[in-house]
């Protein structure tokens, strides 16, 4: 019947995945750096918050069960099986939320990866996937050692993949110093070195 079709396009827009235009369909919304900062803005916390609680809280079985996923994950070439490694990288930080034995931020977190899953199934179709891959074992060597600072800094850095800069009164192609009208030479001294340090 149409009744779970309907409840399940609610709950899809409801978690900002698709837009209901009324007697009209159904919109995908558009993934921009807006959407993608916003996203990251909300995973680093939870997940940082998630790995601290997860080494305080990680039990035997846990270790065995997230130990097998990452090693899994890490045979994995995403060059060629793209679809697979982004579905292991979900399956490994769902598993982590999982371990934090904390209802709120497990809901969070699956909210936060459905995005950002969406995410890296579009940038691995457009992109080379080779620098975008994170290893997980230093979260694994922290969460073995059980220590909640360790794990918080271990997926801080397995966070990285993106950041953004915005620089004032600097518009498109600020670097070009051939351009006059286009050259911005503070700002593009700022983001050298910003590229640099990262």
């Amino acid at each position: 019947g149409r009744t779970p079709v309907r409840e399940a396009l609610l709950r899809l827009a409801m978690e900002g995945l698709v837009t209901i235009l009324p007697r009209r369909g159904l919109l995908i919304p558009a993934i921009g750096f807006p959407e993608i900062q916003a996203v990251y803005e909300a995973r680093t916390p939870i997940e940082c918050g998630i790995a601290r609680l997860a080494a305080m809280r990680v039990d035997q079985h846990d270790l065995q069960s997230i130990a097998a996923l990452i090693e899994e994950a890490e045979v994995i070439n995403p060059e060629g099986a793209f679809e697979r490694y982004v579905t292991m990288d979900q399956v490994i930080h769902r598993r982590l939320a999982g371990m934090s034995h904390n209802p709120f931020l497990i809901d969070a977190a699956g909210r936060v990866l459905d995005h950002n899953e969406r995410f890296w199934r579009y940038y691995f179709r457009e992109h080379e996937t080779a620098d975008a891959v994170v290893s997980h074992e230093p979260l694994l060597a922290a969460l073995k050692a059980r220590d909640p600072e360790d794990a918080e800094a271990a997926m801080k850095e397995h966070g990285k993949e993106f950041e953004q800069a915005v620089f004032q009164g600097a518009g498109h192609a600020f670097h070009n110093d051939t351009n006059p009208d286009r050259y911005h030479p503070e700002a593009a001294r700022e983001a050298w070195a910003r590229a640099l340090d990262w």
